[in-house]
């Protein structure tokens, strides 16, 4: 009696064809419509291009995805309009520098034109820009206003 390498005949066949199957050259159905890159080529495949999230906060009433329970409200934009300032709130102290550089002291602050800077007044801090020097007052424009306010020396005469 001879004795066959393979005790089962039909598993050999079965073994065959897993081989076959996973051999490279071959590709399945499943594994075809999944690629998006052109057989026989190296190209990385294309990425899909994902939507971006769009949270409206300034819409009422407003539901967070995350927390649909929440209580949170809708955030309030910030006020601009404050309270008017006078030009009397700034005290234009001191003008020096040469003709194509001048400086102004404003409220013990020093400004060219075109600086901003942050000055106290009785209203507290106020950020303003100096538009203008002049050759005896001062063009400024505060954060709060779109008019520009003149600031003249102070009259001592009267002290």
């Amino acid at each position: 009696m001879k004795l066959s390498p393979f005790p089962l005949p039909g598993l050999t066949a079965w073994l065959v064809a897993g081989v076959l199957a996973l051999s490279p050259g071959s590709s399945s159905a499943a594994e075809k419509g999944a690629a998006t890159v052109p057989a026989g080529t190296n190209a990385a495949p294309q990425e899909l291009a994902v939507p971006l999230a769009i949270f409206d906060v300034t819409s009422s009433p407003v539901k967070d995805p995350f927390f649909p329970l929440s209580t949170r409200q809708a955030v309030a934009a910030a006020a601009t309009n404050g309270p008017a300032i006078s030009a009397s709130s700034f005290t234009l102290k001191g003008l020096s520098g040469s003709t194509n550089q001048r400086l102004a002291l404003i409220n013990n602050r020093t400004l060219a034109v075109g600086e901003f800077a942050e000055v106290n007044t009785s209203a507290g801090k106020v950020k303003i820009q100096c538009l203008e020097i002049r050759e005896t007052s001062v063009l400024i424009r505060t954060e709060l206003q779109t008019e520009p306010l003149e600031l003249r020396f102070e009259d001592r005469t009267h002290r």
